[in-house]
């Protein structure tokens, strides 16, 4: 992987990334068993930048979906091309034990290619551009997040909280990387005062991501699974600091360091 000197922003090349692209967005569908928000494919983001093919009235129903159920489904928010390139690396991925206070328990991947590519990707400022318009946040200057693994345990829940405790967190992403459908683990969202839950999402699709609002007013908590196959997810969060090009400097020393050790 190459770097822009002027920038420090990685520089994706087809014999990088086999022409990256994943699709993020689209016009608004319900499905009529369940609370959950889909989208067709608007927008693809590919090594060039975002693709937007909608037209302003196409982000308006986005931002009024978001808006009514603080959250909003990406189908095939990841390109097949990225799909083949992380596969290998996730069946290769070691995960520890990992236990947040008040939340509950996960085991979270170790550090590697993987992640990094997907920080690389997630920290696009076009992306972070369509993050603003959706959902009306303040300007986002990074996105930080990992990858984890949830198992059918007891232990394994992320049970209600409300990810305001670190300064900065504006917009939650939760992108899944399971390749077999699982059952439970689903992702809900409730009013703090009263309990009501106003939205929930089964994530199962390999590749789809949601988006979801972080706010003192909401908590969400991820449901125990009810089957053997673990659910796998690439989670973070779109933030006011540090800015893009920290970031992508972070990005490029721990790269640098993975490939040392």
């Amino acid at each position: 992987m190459q770097l822009d000197k002027t920038l420090n922003m990685p520089v994706l090349h087809c014999q990088d990334y086999t022409s990256v692209k994943f699709a993020q967005a689209g016009r608004i569908l319900k499905d009529s068993g369940t609370n959950n928000i889909g989208t067709t494919k608007m927008i693809q983001v590919t090594r060039q930048g975002l693709n937007f093919t909608g037209v302003e009235q196409d982000l308006d129903a986005l931002r009024r979906e978001f808006d009514r159920r603080n959250c909003l489904l990406l189908e095939n928010f990841l390109h097949p091309n990225v799909v083949s390139l992380l596969l290998p690396m996730l069946r290769a991925a070691t995960f520890r034990p990992k236990h947040h206070d008040h939340v509950g328990s996960e085991l979270q991947m170790e550090p590697n290619v993987a992640l990094h590519l997907l920080s690389f990707l997630a920290n696009d400022l076009r992306l972070f551009d369509l993050v603003q318009k959706i959902t009306s946040c303040a300007p986002v200057g990074c996105f930080r997040g990992r990858v984890y693994q949830l198992i059918p345990d007891p232990a394994h829940i992320l049970d209600w909280h409300d990810d305001i405790k670190v300064p900065g967190r504006l917009i939650a992403l939760s992108l899944n990387l399971g390749t077999a459908p699982f059952r439970g683990g689903i992702l809900q969202i409730r009013e703090v005062r009263g309990g009501r839950i106003v939205s929930e999402v089964a994530n199962t699709g390999f590749g789809n991501a949601v988006i979801f609002k972080i706010s003192p007013e909401l908590e969400h908590r991820v449901t125990q699974l009810e089957s053997d196959v673990p659910r796998i997810s690439f989670a973070g969060w779109f933030r006011s600091d540090p800015d893009i090009r920290t970031c992508w400097r972070q990005l490029r020393d721990d790269m640098a360091a993975l490939e040392e050790a």
